[in-house]
């Protein structure tokens, strides 16, 4: 079957396969023809009124696949998700604020959504982040309560949605 037939007119994968977390091999048969989507894991947030982390990248391709291919799904956190040669790089953990007493209260800022999940909520002052939903998102960033009182501090920011890898697989 040529790569256009096999796309054109409405073909339909003879089979889908999604992993959600760690790591194999794919198994088909040589010369495959696949569309791949790899999905990073999210950044965490930041802590002390920090920013929210960023999305998971998100890669999508037709391609032909040998027969055993290596995958990998990124943690949330940052970690890369790959399929052989491809990778879809994880997400950036966002930068921390306030490090030190001040008179200011500060909330953390909402983790960035992918196009398979939700940004974690940024925590209002004196609550930490929510983490990232679905796959690739972001965790929400900590908020932070100042002053010279002994419970002044800031809190830690959500974790980062693990990776996400789709095959749609049409064969040779």
């Amino acid at each position: 079957m040529s790569f256009f037939t096999q796309f054109s007119g409405g073909a339909k994968p003879r089979r889908v396969t999604r992993y959600t977390s760690g790591t194999g091999f794919y198994l088909t048969e040589e010369n495959s023809w696949c569309k791949v989507t790899l999905v990073g894991g999210g950044g965490n947030g930041g802590s002390s009124g920090g920013a929210g982390g960023s999305a998971g990248a998100v890669w999508q391709q037709f391609t032909q696949l040998t027969a055993n291919n290596a995958y990998a799904v990124g943690a949330g956190g940052g970690g890369n998700t790959t399929l052989g040669p491809i990778t879809a790089v994880g997400g950036q953990t966002g930068g921390s604020g306030m490090a030190f007493p001040s008179s200011g209260n500060m909330g953390g800022w909402t983790g960035q959504s992918s196009l398979f999940g939700g940004g974690g909520q940024g925590g209002s002052p004196g609550a930490g982040g929510a983490g990232g939903t679905g796959y690739g998102a972001g965790g929400g960033g900590g908020g932070y309560v100042g002053g010279s009182q002994p419970w002044a501090s800031g809190q830690g920011g959500g974790g980062g949605s693990g990776g996400l890898i789709i095959i749609e697989d049409f064969g040779p």
